[in-house]
């Protein structure tokens, strides 16, 4: 059910003082954009499989935005394929088409994409069981005469019948290391404590 997945995703208790967070609003190109990730990489569009989903906040300080969300699936095989696609060298190539398209529905008309770099790890990380992979990168933006670099971070995590992202944008800089590890921690604790039983 849907009121165990909202327990998971961040909230404003666990950020510090200054974060504001601005309510959830569905991007209408969402479905589309799934489909067309699903299809580059090769593998079934899990995303149509969704029993339920949790949306944070959008929290943002200075030039950096975390956000979160929580889905229960129908069945345990769309966890797993969505797992090992983490895998495929296809992935980060990919990922990096979908944001060109993403970033060309939100740019100023003169802006240019002049550079784009991701790089996906599988497995673990910070020493959380449950963090199946996580995803970095760069891209950066022409505007005016000068270069705006913008630094995404996704963070993938699993559970029975789960699936929970933790996501960052920041613009000049990285992502503070020690924010996203420490949000990560508190969202990783939450997820598995969530049952399959419980989440559908």
């Amino acid at each position: 059910m849907l009121a165990q997945l909202e327990p998971i995703v961040l909230h404003s208790a666990d950020l510090p003082a200054g974060w504001t967070g601005t309510p959830y609003a569905k991007d209408p190109s969402s479905a589309a954009d799934s489909a067309d990730m699903a299809a580059c990489i090769g593998v079934t569009n899990t995303a149509t499989d969704k029993a339920f989903e949790a949306n944070s906040d959008s929290f943002t300080l200075g030039d950096v935005t975390i956000s979160s969300s929580a889905s229960s699936y129908t069945s345990q095989s769309d966890i797993d394929t969505d797992t090992a696609l983490l895998s495929s060298p296809k992935v980060a190539p990919c990922y990096e088409q979908q944001v060109r398209k993403i970033l060309a529905r939100s740019l100023p008309a003169k802006a240019t994409i002049s550079a784009m770099s991701f790089t996906v790890t599988p497995g673990p990380a910070n020493g959380l069981a449950n963090v199946v992979g996580t995803l970095t990168g760069t891209a950066t933006v022409t505007y005016s005469g000068r270069k705006i670099v913008f630094y995404p971070t996704m963070v993938f995590l699993t559970g029975t019948l789960l699936e929970v992202e933790v996501d960052a944008m920041s613009i000049g800089t990285p992502v503070p290391a020690d924010t996203m590890s420490t949000l990560v921690a508190a969202v990783s604790a939450r997820a598995a404590a969530v049952t399959g039983a419980a989440a559908v």
